[in-house]
């Protein structure tokens, strides 16, 4: 019974005894793996640097194999070589706009017409020795002594012009001549010229539009408008009686 309870208590013993030493080798050997882990990505972050730096600073121990350092170039895209083969622009092509000469020739426009039209020219290249105002309020487009299909044929020769300098907006400053080719008119007309105003506080009238070259008897409305271009008209001769 005494043999018994001996033997009990050695196997207990020893059991005891071998799981400590177990998890203490079990530590142990884990300590040892971290450190070696560690170490294997520190070499690793080293080589990486000297691979992208260019500079061999990496210790080679005896166990190692050393790391070169590739210089070959990697090929790249075939069209590479072509593009680098392009030889440098030598000359440049100046890009101009269309002259007034060559505006008058496209439209065909007769004297009058060319005489309006280079007025507003002039006026858009600062030629006009009476204009002072602000560029705001500059003239940009002026009618005289023509109606009809002859108006529109200079509106487009002018709107031809200046779009490269008004860029399809509406004009700040317009002069208008209402009067009209012998013939009658709608009223419809007379404000073809006035589409392209942002106000009509911009509007001069060089002269009033007469009432008997209408078509049409005009409505109540209408006759309140033309009365007020009328007005307007009126108001233009005032400021340039030197000119009008």
């Amino acid at each position: 019974m005494l043999s018994f309870v001996n033997e009990t208590t050695t196997n207990a013993y020893y059991a005891s005894t071998g799981n400590q030493e177990q998890r203490y080798l079990n530590d142990a050997l884990q300590a040892i793996d971290n450190a070696h882990r560690r170490n294997i990505e520190t070499r690793r972050d080293k080589a990486r640097i000297s691979l992208i730096s260019g500079v061999d600073t990496l210790e080679v121990r005896d166990d190692e194999m050393q790391i070169e350092v590739v210089t070959v170039e990697i090929p790249t895209s075939p069209y590479k070589a072509q593009t680098t083969m392009v030889p440098p622009v030598t000359a440049t092509m100046a890009v101009s706009f269309q002259t007034k000469p060559d505006t008058i020739k496209e439209f065909t426009l007769n004297c009058q017409q060319k005489y309006a039209f280079m007025i507003v020219t002039n006026h858009l290249d600062g030629e006009n020795q009476l204009h002072t105002d602000t560029s705001d309020n500059q003239l940009l487009m002026c009618v005289p002594d023509c109606g009809g299909t002859g108006k529109s044929q200079l509106i487009r020769a002018i709107t031809n012009i200046t779009t490269h300098k008004n860029q399809g907006q509406a004009l700040n400053k317009i002069i208008v001549d209402l009067v009209t080719l012998p013939g009658p008119v709608e009223v419809v007309s007379a404000y073809v010229p006035l589409s392209c105003v942002k106000r009509l506080d911009d509007l001069l009238i060089v002269r009033s539009f007469e009432f008997s070259s209408l078509q049409v008897k005009p409505s109540a409305a209408q006759l309140e408008e033309l009365k007020r271009l009328d007005t307007i008209a009126k108001n233009t001769r005032k400021r340039f009686p030197s000119i009008l």
